[in-house]
């Protein structure tokens, strides 16, 4: 996955709560899973949040 052309990430949890991440924080987090070897979302899971539902990728 090459990073810088995603867009930003907004994350949805379980209980309902959403977090819109900028497109460098989308980059970031991208970047450091690469790095420790994780997928994406299990990196987003075991250091972001925890009860993650859903990921979306915009690119407004």
């Amino acid at each position: 996955m090459i990073c810088e052309e995603l867009g930003y990430m907004v994350l949805y949890s379980r209980s309902g709560k959403s977090v819109s991440l900028t497109h460098q924080e989308t980059v970031d987090l991208c970047l450091k899973s690469q790095e420790a070897g994780i997928d994406l979302p299990k990196y987003i899971i075991k250091e972001f949040m925890k009860d993650l539902k859903l990921i979306k990728f915009r690119y407004d």
